[in-house]
């Protein structure tokens, strides 16, 4: 039977974040502690997991910041600063797997973009 340490220990969090990282997911997902574990060890091995743990850190953030709760908020941010140095990357599964070219205007010194550019960043 595993235990709960047992998950933490798989877990490829570093250990001073791994427990805030869990209860964020289970906060956020509203799952138990040890389903939150599985969450982020299976989120850590995929492209988009990491970009969608910072979401939900910052999810959980603005909620503590709408309640008031201005430790809370603070005590989130510093850990989306520190999940952000320790695990940067990923690709945010929201957003479509190519990025638009941006062009130059020949001569002028502004960005311009075109039609499917201008649609993408509307949407």
């Amino acid at each position: 039977m595993l235990t709960l340490q047992d998950c933490l220990d798989h877990c490829d969090i570093r250990d001073e974040l791994c427990d805030d990282i869990a209860e964020i997911i289970a906060r956020h997902e509203h799952i138990t502690f040890l389903v939150a574990v599985e969450k982020a060890y299976s989120f850590m091995n995929c492209e988009w997991g990491r970009p969608a743990i910072r979401q939900m850190i910052a999810d959980q953030s603005e909620k503590a910041r709408l309640h008031g709760n201005r430790t809370e908020q603070n005590r989130l941010e510093k850990l989306g600063h520190d999940f952000e140095r320790c695990y940067p990357g990923g690709r945010d599964r929201r957003l479509p797997a190519w990025r638009p070219a941006w062009r130059k205007a020949q001569n002028t010194s502004h960005t311009t973009k075109t039609a499917t550019e201008m649609a993408y960043f509307r949407s």
